[in-house]
């Protein structure tokens, strides 16, 4: 072998090797790249998974039988009859058949012994007064409709505490319109401060509000001054049109006084999405059987037969709804293991996550740019 022919074969074994080696590295490459993205995709999937399960409603399936009222206060009765029909019969058929007692009671003849001047701050005096004759009461919005039957009232009461309410969903408020109560003194006596209340803040609040305040100096007087920043955000409610971004300027900075805790002495707030009860608009009135117990916002002149979109949203607004039901209950005809939905609408428990988790993120958003202005307010006073 020549001296040229020895070089050309040590050079294509060197190639060879250099081939090889490239291959193998290139091998190496692929596979750690395939391996970083099927980690990544178990990292979302955990993350979808435990997001989707922080909307889990917060049930205690061994709930034994209580004495329960379903109260659902109204100004008016006949009007009530006219704008709620669906969500009234679908409680009324419910009561039925779970052998609870229900009153809608008119807010009017209340007022020779609750003489608040707002109806909001009224019904609290209502429940208290009501209250004495049953063990529990459950306040509902008119409404609220039940679609489905097969959930109890019972799984949503814990014994230890007097008093349970939830966090809304669409903001950071605490629901004021739906709560179940037990008939203790203490409970008596904290809705009565709370109907109250009305006197204490100004005109243009609400009960949000006062609850959020009554709150912090039931449980956390000890916070009295860190609360007292968060009030001199109400000073500017009787001199702004914005009075309902004040409002939940104040309620995020009460919130964040008080801290993340849901459970008190007497009281527990569920947490957002874990409730009785959401908004039907929220999911474009699509609903889950076995995650969804009740849907608010059966406002017949919210009713409507198009699916939410750019367009029906513009001219139509964002709370429109499209029935449930493809035949609604009817008083008289409760059996509802006959009740008629709209198959269309029951989706699947993912597909309903998808929507709350968008809505999370979003309110969590607005509740940061809330907390942020504070300081706005404070160097003000």
């Amino acid at each position: 072998m020549t001296h040229n022919e020895k070089e050309s074969l040590e050079f294509n074994l060197f190639l060879k090797r250099r081939s090889s080696t490239i291959i193998v590295f290139l091998l190496v490459l692929v596979f750690v790249i395939a391996l970083y993205y099927q980690m990544d995709m178990y990292e979302n999937v955990d993350e979808k998974v435990e997001i989707s399960d922080q909307f889990l409603l917060t049930r205690n399936l061994s709930s034994k039988k209580q004495d329960i009222t379903v109260l659902i206060i109204v100004n008016d009765s006949e009007s009530a009859e006219k704008e709620y029909n669906i969500a009234l019969n679908s409680v009324r058929c419910y009561c039925e058949q779970k052998k609870y007692r229900l009153e809608i009671a008119e807010d009017t003849d209340f007022r020779h012994f609750c003489q608040q001047e707002n109806s909001m701050f009224r019904r609290h005096c209502i429940v208290a007064h009501l209250l004495r004759e049953s063990e529990y009461v459950f306040l509902l919005e008119p409404g609220m409709a039940v679609v489905n039957p097969d959930m109890r009232l019972e799984e949503f009461i814990d014994d230890k505490y007097d008093m349970t309410m939830y966090d809304k969903f669409t903001s950071w408020e605490i629901d004021t319109s739906s709560y179940v109560v037990k008939n203790t003194v203490w409970s008596r006596d904290f809705l009565m401060k709370l109907a109250e209340f009305e006197t204490k803040i100004p005109s243009s609040s609400n009960d949000n509000t006062a609850l959020h305040i009554l709150l912090q100096k039931t449980f956390y007087p000890e916070f009295t001054e860190e609360a007292g920043n968060c009030l001199k955000i109400l000073e500017n409610l009787e001199f702004s049109t914005g009075n309902q971004q004040i409002m939940y300027t104040f309620e995020a900075c009460i919130r964040t006084v008080i801290g993340e805790n849901h459970e008190f002495s007497n009281m527990r707030i569920i947490k957002k999405g874990t409730g009785w009860a959401r908004e039907i608009w929220l999911t474009d009135s699509k609903w889950n059987q076995n995650r969804d117990f009740m849907l608010n916002g059966l406002k017949n002149s919210l009713q409507t037969t198009f699916a939410h979109g750019v367009l029906s949203d513009i001219l139509l607004g964002r709370q429109t709804w499209r029935s449930p039901f493809s035949t609604p209950p009817i008083q008289g005809q409760c059996d509802y293991s006959k009740w008629d939905y709209d198959q269309s609408l029951m989706v699947s428990k993912s597909e309903i996550d998808e929507y709350l988790i968008e809505k999370y993120e979003e309110v969590e958003k607005m509740r940061w740019q809330s907390l942020a202005a504070v300081g706005n307010y404070m160097s003000k006073s």
